[in-house]
This record gives C-alpha cells, structure tokens and sequence, in this order.
C-alpha cells in the first residue's frame, strides 16, 4: 500500500433481536489483501426472513473477493473513469461466480424439482457492499441497503454512499438474489489523496453512527472523526472493534446485526 501504511479491520456482531430469538449472525464481512497496493473490503447483510441467508452472505463476500483478484490481476486502472468501469465488470464477475455457486446450491436442496427456482433463490437472499482501496482510490460497488463513510484530513467524515431513506419499507431493499439487482447495482470512484479511513457498514449500523432519521435522509456527525482517530492508533487490538460494535450503546440503536469493514490510515 505504500507509506504512510494502512490498517484494515472487520468485524461482525449478532443483533439483540437474533439472540434473544436464538438466530445466528446472518451477516458477513471480509477483508483481504489484493496485491501489494490495494486492499479488499466487503460487507453483507443477509435477509432476516430468509432461511438460508447467512450462507448468501458468506458466499457473497468470497466471490467478490475472487472477482477483485481476477480483475485487478492484469494491473490497476489509471483514471477514475477507468476503476469505475472496472467495479461494474468487477460486479458482473462477482455476481456470475454467485450465480453459479447458487445454481449447485440450489440443486442440493430437498425442495429441487418440486419448488419455484427464484422462490428457491431467494432463500439465499442478501446484500452486498465492497471496495477497493488502492489510495488515492477507493472504489466501490453496492448492491442493498448498506453504507459508506470515508474520513479526510481537513474534511472530516463524509457519507459518500448513504442508506436509502425508505428503510422502513423492507419489501423495497433489493438482495443479490432479486430479479432488479442489475438496475440496483451502484458503483462509485472517490479520488482524494486526504483520505484517511474508510468504512463499509450494513444497515444495523445506521442508527448507531448517522445522523438523521431516514424521513429526509442521513449525515455523517463529525463525532464520527474520533471514531477513524481512535482505530488508526496501532495500539488499539483489533478485537476492540467487535467490542465496540457488540456494546450496549451499538445494542440499544438496532435489534440488528453489526457489521463493519474498517480501513484507516496509521497516524
């Protein structure tokens, strides 16, 4: 990654609710190595109401991963209309390695031949939110409801890539597994030497870190600041982050899951 040198976390948390319901974590994240000069983010989020959402998630944030090395292998793009026109092919090669783990997923189930192949799909249902971090690019792609925070020197934190404002409309969110996931795909290029943390949330986490209450959209508080400041100290142990996220103050925001992939620049 060059100097200075870069710290990259990530952590994901069982909600409240989900505990005292006896469900598992059905979030995911991931965070890998690329090559010596960028760094791979993920974070999903899998549907509450989907049996088998956990498993979506946790495969979504490795064929991301696969799709990053694939494409990132021939070497980096030069311009920020080149690195996003690589994150939407990066999203199709994501999205067919899926797509292909799905399809012999599916043909595993007791169910195959006697139900509906998209209803069946659907089971695996979840969201997806990665990144590239190669600086001075960060660059993403979002398929969902999660968000994005990136932290400037001078600038403070900014929400590059916010929640939709309809959260309480759960039949809206659109999942890797939906029919409309290509319309919904957004990828996105930020440019700025100054950057000096980024952070990939799903949706538990939206009440916990933004401002606003969704009616008229979110903000990113500058409290959010010490938050980057305190992460980028060395002498912080990674396992704080989970800590962090699992507190009471995170629990009493969301019933949730929390999950969090957290880059930050060594200070």
């Amino acid at each position: 990654m060059g100097e200075p040198a870069w710290r990259f976390l990530s952590a994901s948390v069982t909600g409240p609710s989900h505990v005292l319901e006896g469900r598992p974590n059905q979030d995911a994240a991931l965070s890998a190595g690329i090559d010596g000069r960028a760094h791979f983010l993920a974070v999903a989020d899998g549907a509450g109401s989907r049996p088998r959402s956990r498993e979506g998630a946790q495969q979504l944030v490795k064929s991301a991963y696969a799709a990053a090395r694939a494409q990132l292998g021939q070497g980096h793009p030069a311009t920020p209309h080149d690195w996003k026109r690589l994150m939407r092919v990066l999203a199709g090669d994501c999205l067919r390695r899926f797509d292909d783990w799905l399809a012999r997923r599916v043909r595993e189930l007791p169910a195959r031949g006697r139900g509906d192949p998209v209803v069946l799909r659907s089971q695996f249902a979840a969201t997806l939110l990665a990144a590239v971090i190669a600086p001075p690019y960060v660059s993403y792609l979002n398929i969902g409801d999660g968000f994005l925070i990136v932290e400037r020197a001078g600038g403070g934190a900014q929400l590059v890539l916010p929640p939709p404002t309809n959260r309480s409309d759960a039949g809206e969110t659109v999942f890797a597994t939906s029919l409309r996931r290509a319309e919904a795909l957004e990828v996105g290029v930020v440019l700025d030497g100054r950057i000096n943390g980024v952070a990939l949330c799903t949706d538990g986490l939206t009440e916990a870190l933004l401002a606003g209450d969704g009616s008229a959209g979110y903000d990113a508080p500058d409290t959010l600041g010490a938050y980057f400041s305190y992460f980028a100290d060395p002498a912080v142990p990674p396992e704080q982050l989970a800590k962090q996220l699992g507190s009471e103050d995170f629990a009493g925001t969301s019933g949730d899951d929390k999950t969090m992939a957290l880059a930050v620049r060594l200070r």
